[in-house]
């Protein structure tokens, strides 16, 4: 859905106040729409760029065609700046033009890429050439929506750069992607002209921006069920934005440490479902199919043992391609091209301790990746670390990376890619638990993700029950605040997890299957694993279409806002942080990363009385 459909003359506006209120008007839908306000270089670039692309196009004779403003991506937040719907002049068919437009006036290109540039007014941060960007979209649309499935040349990419001359972005012209035939600048506005009035006709295009808007999804499989398809070579992930200005810094710090000129760290870091981990498998993929020695470290032990039983079911060779961090710290130095490290927040530092025998050396996760690989790429989210021994946060590693000696650059990720795509959930879920100093908000209900709230756990089992009727895999993850026993001798579980008259057992704690049952590392993709909750310790990293989370008695809404209880944890090790507030932190943090399993929908429950009159009032809007 785009946050404005019009059409290209209604954009061609000369006077400033216009200009200013097209602006204002965008900016208001993108605050109910996504949760939060746009900033002001994207303002500002609404009220020069769009106009200047309207009159182009009404120049062009366009000045009817349909024009989708800020069009948002299937099952994604990131958004196109422009989808021009139409149809094509000699077929008849619908026809659709991807823009991306720029403000820049110059670029430099960065040594080492065809793909990143600086630009003045940046802050001196890569930026991605805008013609990649387009493409990006294009690959989306054409991937992920049922009207265009097996119509991919009926929408084309360009980028339009109104500001600038030919000579002051001939980097952007000459590239390999084809620049001199999709850039266009204010100098070759003529050849815009052309190229459009070649793919879309000067009648009202409203049928084709019907079927585009409302065409259902394809919903793609979870992220590490396409793993196998990806290292072997059957599939590839489309990067976006962020996505590919990370991926191409790492390859060019590959480049660099295969030629012993440079040894680089990238650290790229972002929140639950901003596309990390589509990263890192794409990097892997791509690093072993050029024949570079190169290895996948999940810190978390349920993500490594899921991307490896599904490479394992597919090929075991592809196995090989995930290593534990103990693999690393006895692995020789510099023996890998390029180790790619997820879920990195969960790294540990361990001191040196002195034994009966002896003294024995500490543990650091990012030291040992650094000294076994060339260059190494670490991926992870500061707001999802849940124990006091995870301790790879951004500045951490950015710390250590360069006590080894190594050149550090970092990016940041800020698309929602789980959820539905749904920023505005995501900016609702760190409301609710009062991240920053925030406060809870009413939730406005989001045609791409369902917000419920169940009264009992039996009611939320049986609003899961439907969605599993309807072929969508579903789990109940709980906060940590029941015990979790060993099995019963007849290796049948006990049900821990009690709330009043409800009774359910924990999922299985061993990393083997019990009586049919998955292991633990498991619980979130393997058949069977319904039947049990799960924690934050099995759910991270992971993903399942329907999710419910139960809110325990460890962190409750109290009169001065959100409570950390430590009384109420049966964790005991994040019981002992240091103080209350790294307490709340670390719970705080699982919820979120609880509340952000889900791709499609959320059932949500609290044991507190009071949390659950809130989550109630808050959600009363979406049934």
């Amino acid at each position: 859905m785009a946050l404005l459909r019009t059409r290209a003359k209604a954009i061609a506006l000369a006077d400033e106040a216009d200009r200013r209120e097209l602006a204002r008007v965008l900016a208001a839908r993108m605050e109910r729409e996504e949760g939060r306000a746009p900033g002001e270089s994207e303002v500002a670039s609404w009220a020069e760029s769009l106009p200047a692309l309207g009159r182009e196009l009404e120049a062009a004779g366009l000045g009817d065609v349909p024009i989708l403003i800020e069009q948002r991506m299937p099952a994604s937040s990131r958004r196109a700046d422009v989808v021009l719907a139409g149809t094509h002049p000699v077929s008849g068919e619908p026809s659709y033009v991807v823009i991306e437009l720029k403000q820049w006036s110059r670029v430099t290109p960065i040594q080492g890429s065809e793909e990143l540039f600086l630009v003045p007014g940046m802050r001196n941060h890569p930026q991605l050439h805008p013609l990649v960007q387009a493409v990006g979209y294009r690959d989306h649309l054409t991937g992920d929506l049922e009207v265009l499935h097996g119509c991919e040349d009926r929408v084309e990419a360009i980028a339009y750069l109104h500001n600038a001359q030919d000579a002051g972005v001939a980097p952007l012209l000459e590239s390999a992607h084809g620049g001199r035939q999709r850039v266009f600048t204010r100098q070759t506005t003529s050849e815009l002209h052309t190229y459009l009035r070649q793919r879309l006709a000067p009648e009202s295009g409203e049928q084709a921006a019907d079927l585009l808007e409302s065409s259902p999804f394809r919903f793609s499989p979870a992220v590490l069920e396409r793993a196998a398809d990806v290292l072997a070579g059957r599939h590839d992930y489309v990067l976006v934005d962020g996505q590919r200005t990370a991926y191409e810094l790492v390859r060019r710090a590959v480049d660099s440490g295969m030629s012993g000129s440079s040894r680089e760290v990238v650290i790229v870091s972002g929140g639950p479902g901003a596309g990390k981990t589509v990263v890192a498998l794409s990097l892997l993929a791509d690093m072993a199919k050029q024949g570079r020695s190169t290895a996948l470290v999940a810190a978390s032990g349920a993500v490594t043992d899921t991307l490896r039983h599904y490479l394992r079911a597919a090929d075991s060779r592809l196995e090989t391609l995930v290593r534990s961090v103990n693999d690393i710290e006895r692995a020789a130095a510099d023996s890998f091209d390029l180790l790619v490290c997820d879920e990195a927040q969960r790294l540990r530092d361990e001191p040196g301790w002195r034994s009966a025998t002896g003294w024995r050396p500490g543990k650091n996760g990012v030291r040992a990746l650094c000294r076994a690989a060339k260059s190494v790429v670490f991926l992870l989210d500061d707001d999802q670390a849940v124990r006091p021994s995870d301790a790879g946060s951004v500045e951490s590693i950015r710390r250590m990376a360069e006590a080894e000696g190594r050149i550090v650059r970092r990016v940041r990720l800020d698309g929602q890619f789980r959820c539905g795509g749904s920023a505005a959930y995501g900016s609702w879920v760190r409301d609710l638990l009062g991240f920053g100093g925030r406060s809870p908000q009413p939730w406005r209900p989001d045609s791409s993700f369902r917000v419920r709230v169940a009264d009992s756990p039996w009611e939320m089992e049986q609003i899961l029950a439907a969605e599993q009727g309807e072929g969508h895999r579903t789990r109940i993850a709980a906060g940590y605040c029941w015990p979790w026993s060993h099995p019963r001798r007849d290796g049948s579980l006990v049900p821990d997890v009690t709330i009043r008259d409800w009774h359910r057992p924990w999922n299985v704690r061993s990393t083997r299957p019990l009586l049919g049952l998955p292991p633990s590392t498991l619980w979130a993709t393997a058949p069977g694993g319904e039947g049990q909750i799960g924690c934050i310790y099995t759910a991270q990293g992971l993903e399942y279409e329907w999710g419910g989370v139960i809110l325990g008695p460890d962190y409750v809404f109290g009169d001065s806002g959100w409570q950390g209880r430590p009384e109420g944890s049966a964790d005991d090790v994040v019981k002992r942080a240091d103080t209350r507030e790294s307490f709340e932190q670390y719970v705080r943090n699982a919820y979120q990363v609880l509340l952000t399993r889900a791709t499609r929908g959320i059932v949500l429950h609290s044991t507190d009385a009071r949390t659950h009159s809130l989550i109630r009032q808050l959600v009363s809007g979406d049934r």
